[in-house]
């Protein structure tokens, strides 16, 4: 039952993976363009919320990792394409930046939360203090954590 179970994580995994990464960058991307919230932030969070989804209802939570420069999701690694590698090497180094390593993002999580932790992390602060901004504005749906120190050997 187990091996099964980890046959259709890994599915979901490859079938969504490339997409929140890709929509979580657009996502941190507008932040940097819209001061405040309009509409392309608002399609952002529910495409990203929706790629999110299917792992909020089978496992109650997703963990987004970021080891030496690679996105995994758990222990597996979310490989671009050649039209993602701009948005997967920009939000690569906005986690660079932040000292960023792992984000957890736990069910019921809501596009409110998306956009909150977007502007948080466009707005320079490194992963303790993004954190307590998430704390402040009450979003308990996203933990970050710092740098992982893992080698690739690790991971699928």
């Amino acid at each position: 039952m187990r091996d099964r179970r980890d046959d259709i994580f890994k599915e979901a995994v490859l079938r969504y993976g490339r997409p929140i990464i890709n929509h979580f960058s657009i996502l941190v991307k507008l932040t940097g363009i819209h001061a405040s919230l309009n509409e392309a932030m608002v399609n952002a969070a529910s495409r990203l919320l929706s790629d999110l989804e299917p792992f909020m209802r089978e496992e109650g939570e997703l963990t987004l990792k970021m080891v030496e420069g690679s996105f995994f999701i758990e222990n597996f690694r979310i490989k671009p394409s050649l039209s993602d590698i701009d948005n997967f090497e920009f939000l690569a180094g906005e986690f660079q930046k932040r000292k960023i390593g792992a984000l957890t993002f736990k069910a019921p999580l809501q596009s409110d939360d998306l956009i909150v932790l977007a502007y948080s992390i466009k707005g320079g602060a490194e992963a303790s203090e993004i954190q307590s901004t998430l704390e402040s504005k009450l979003t308990k749906s996203v933990s970050i954590g710092g740098p992982i120190f893992f080698g690739r050997g690790d991971y699928l």
